[in-house]
């Protein structure tokens, strides 16, 4: 794939053949729609429609960009524009009922989705998680709760079941570093809650999700060629910050470091990052 230089002395830039070039959007920040097809309330509709003035132009969570009924068109630009993947994100509201059984109207949607990206030839990169807890789990707990630990990991597994032989590539989180910082640290995302004590184990519990979920993938992997990714970190912490979650790379300890927070293997840093693409040594662009 040849990208020519906007300035400059005629020159172009190459990008290797096996090479994914796309885009990242999430489900509660796309699809919209947040009352159609027996989806569930998220805790950003709840923060939603308890304080709109917080939010960028009081837009809240409710539109998105319409993804929800603008999929297809969508997913054409991004074929127009030559791309061949995109990241985004299945939302667990939308997926399951509250008794965690699978929400029909909410599959028939994200399978429409990866349709569509088939027939234009885009590589569908699928997260599970973008901060957007059902609310009626958060309030049974949220992340400091044992129990929605094990909802997720049920949640992990109906969503590798069903989309197993559709989605190749699949994340857990999207940075989850984020969630304890804002909320439990930092105070600044509803309930606003500013105790760093209770976000240690908040992060702990992350983590532990994420571990299940890798144990659901490998049940319920459907396709010899599928890759599942460790979750998605997009930040890089250049200095130490007092206090902050990010001190050290804690929350990376359980998978890259051994006890005393030693590094470990070259195989633990790469269940971290993920691996390339097994035969064709296809890796996914930033």
């Amino acid at each position: 794939m040849t990208y020519k230089k906007e300035r400059g002395m005629g020159m172009e830039l190459k990008i290797p053949e096996n090479f994914f070039v796309g885009a990242a959007m999430s489900g509660p920040q796309t699809e919209g729609a947040y009352k159609t097809g027996g989806r569930l309330e998220s805790i950003w509709d709840t923060w939603s429609d308890l304080s709109i003035s917080d939010f960028y132009n009081k837009v809240g969570s409710y539109v998105g960009n319409n993804f929800y009924e603008k999929y297809e068109d969508d997913i054409k630009l991004l074929k127009s524009l030559h791309m061949d993947s995109f990241r985004t994100s299945m939302q667990w509201s939308r997926l399951l009922t509250k008794d965690g059984k699978l929400n029909q109207e909410g599959a028939q949607f994200y399978h429409k989705v990866c349709k569509c990206a088939k027939e234009n030839q885009i590589e569908l990169f699928m997260n599970l998680y973008h901060f957007d807890m059902p609310t009626y789990l958060f309030e049974r707990g949220g992340w400091e709760s044992r129990d929605v630990v094990e909802a997720y990991a049920a949640y992990a597994s109906a969503a590798f079941r069903e989309f197993g032989s559709e989605i190749r590539y699949w994340f857990t989180f999207n940075e989850p570093i984020v969630e304890p910082d804002q909320r439990y640290r930092n105070g600044f995302w509803y309930t606003f809650i500013k105790d760093a004590k209770r976000g240690v184990p908040v992060q702990y519990h992350l983590s532990l999700a994420h571990s299940l979920a890798v144990l659901e993938f490998r049940k319920a992997k459907d396709r010899p060629d599928q890759l599942f990714c460790a979750a998605l970190y997009k930040r890089r912490s250049y200095a130490r910050r007092s206090g902050s979650f990010a001190d050290g790379g804690w929350d990376q300890q359980p998978v890259v470091a051994g006890s005393g927070g030693r590094r470990t293997s070259a195989r633990g840093r790469s269940f971290y990052i993920g691996r390339k693409r097994s035969g064709s040594g296809k890796k996914a662009g930033r």
